[in-house]
């Protein structure tokens, strides 16, 4: 008995002795750490070299030592899944802000390159009639202008089979609305003439030459380029000259005033853009009518090609070295800002050839349309200031709104056509787009408010229209006067003045018709006052 309780007494303490080391954690460690050593010791001492490559992979499971190294070096299969997972997020939200920004604009793109594409069928016959109509209808009236294109050009161009838009208009083809309500806030009359005089001006290859009776292209002239430094000349001054030459060498436009049926000499080389190039690049050249341009060197021994009518120098054309205008005997240096307008207070001029060759005639007269559309305005500011002046607002706020739209829809093509590699990557174009879509959603409902107020403000404004009409029909019977004896020549200034005095001295009524007739009554008799005064004309000697 006691034999056996020995026995299991050797046999406990035997499987506790093994058994308590690994009861405390430090001791266990040391204990399997202890073990791992001897059985790499006795691999190392049977193969060195492939204890030393596998004892690399061993060491990264020795708690505390070597597993932190091995996660900095391989990195953390989690930490990348996780910033995948927030840059998918990102482009996500990318994707999203793009498709927004562009949906608005998808329907509008599609029918602007439908009908571009249309358009460009009919590119060659609508400029050949364009470059025609800006070349050779300056000086006619609507009427003229109208027969010879419908009735004639277009016909023509159809008989030779060249394609050509069934709509064909010229200000629409060279001009956009944008530009156009620009010139009518700075003066220029809204009617179609008025559009196309304005376009043959500024995009004419010749200076222009304005025939201008009653002032109305000095007024725009004087608005639109006034911020630009406009120098004002006259041909009967005596420092007309020097300030020209100020102009064309530091880029002033200048208009040229008042002139007769026959131009100073001095003024051909400006008129004929004779223009050299002295230094690099090569001159080119092109037709502008005259004798034959010659050819020979500067006093520096640079060559030069000088033109005496036939060929100018187009002053944008070439690269490097400096552009020189001869005027007289002064050599001056040209800019290329550098404008000339020409204005003449005579109603019906006869100009030689030559100077039809050298300049664009402009006829500027004015036409009843327009002239009404003025005296409407004159009466309803005189009559109900809040309507014109809120007339007035809304033009200026309208054309700044579709300025505004068309700048957005341009930067929006530029990034998008400067674009490399993905959209969603570029950072800057997608804040871009979205700003862009916020501000036109605010532009496209103020420009729909802003109309849709002109409207009403329009349909107040009509109840004047029949002043106006009767006013615009006195002034050309008045004109037509002139032809009976230059005496009767009556200016639009004057005219404009003798209006605004009808209307602050004809009889005031509540009821808007009766303030009409009793208006038009009273306007109607100045006139015959106006002219009932004057001397009779001059009566000739019968033979």
């Amino acid at each position: 008995m006691a034999a056996v309780d020995l026995a299991e007494h050797e046999g406990m303490l035997c499987a506790t002795s093994h058994i308590y080391p690994y009861n405390n954690p430090d001791e266990a460690h040391s204990v399997k750490q202890g073990r791992m050593g001897r059985v790499f010791a006795l691999v190392q001492a049977a193969s060195p070299r492939g204890a030393q490559q596998e004892r690399k992979p061993a060491e990264n499971y020795v708690p505390g030592i070597k597993c932190s190294a091995s996660e900095d070096k391989d990195g953390d299969p989690k930490e990348e899944l996780r910033k995948k997972s927030e840059e998918m997020e990102l482009k996500l939200e990318r994707a999203g802000m793009l498709v927004t920004g562009l949906a608005g604009e998808k329907a509008r793109w599609e029918e602007t390159v439908k009908g571009l594409e249309e358009d460009l069928g009919y590119l060659v016959g609508d400029c050949l009639l364009a470059a025609a109509f800006l070349s050779y209808m300056g000086p006619f009236l609507t009427s003229y202008r109208d027969e010879m294109v419908n009735q004639i050009w277009i016909r023509k161009i159809w008989e030779l089979q060249v394609p050509c838009s069934p709509r064909f208009t010229f200000d629409s083809f060279l001009s956009n609305p944008t530009k156009v309500r620009d010139w009518n806030i700075q003066g220029l009359p809204s009617d179609a003439f008025s559009t196309e005089n304005g376009i043959i001006v500024t995009r004419g290859n010749r200076w222009a030459l304005m025939i201008d009776p009653q002032a109305q292209a000095l007024k725009w002239i004087k608005n639109m380029e006034g911020s630009q430094g406009l120098q004002i000349i006259d041909l009967r001054t005596s420092d007309h000259l020097r300030i020209l030459e100020k102009a064309i060498q530091f880029g002033y436009p200048v208009l040229l005033q008042n002139v007769q049926e026959h131009l100073d000499p001095a003024l051909n080389p400006v008129l004929n853009k004779s223009v050299a190039r002295i230094g690099q690049g090569p001159s080119l050249l092109r037709p502008c009518g005259g004798r034959v341009t010659t050819a020979g060197c500067w006093g520096d021994g640079s060559a030069h090609t000088w033109s005496h009518g036939v060929f100018a120098l187009d002053p944008p054309v070439g690269t490097g070295g400096r552009l020189l205008l001869r005027i007289g005997d002064k050599e001056v240096e040209y800019n290329t800002n550098f404008r000339f307008y020409i204005t003449t207070k005579l109603s019906n001029p006869h100009y030689s050839p030559e100077t039809s060759a050298k300049t664009t005639i402009v006829n500027f007269a004015v036409k009843e349309q327009g002239l009404e559309a003025q005296l409407l305005g004159i009466v309803v500011r005189k009559e109900r200031p809040e309507l014109e002046e809120q007339k007035e607002s809304l033009v200026i706020s309208i054309a700044a709104g579709k300025k505004k739209l068309k700048e957005l829809e341009d930067e929006t093509l530029r990034l998008l056509n400067e674009a490399t590699g993905s959209l969603l990557d570029d950072v800057q174009l997608v804040s871009t787009l979205q700003t862009s879509k916020v501000t036109a959603a605010e532009v496209t409902e103020q420009l729909e408010t802003s109309e849709t107020t002109e409207l009403n403000t329009d349909l107040a404004r009509e109840a004047y229209r029949p002043c106006a009409q009767r006013a615009s029909v006195l002034f050309f019977v008045l004109n037509d006067m002139g032809c009976i004896d230059p005496m009767y020549q009556f200016s639009l200034d004057a005219y404009i003045g003798l209006f605004i005095l009808s209307i602050d001295k004809s009889h005031r009524s509540n009821k808007l018709e009766d303030r009409i007739n009793y208006l038009n009554e009273y306007h109607t008799y100045a006139v015959y006052r106006s002219q009932g005064s004057a001397p009779p004309p001059r009566q000739e000697p019968r033979l």
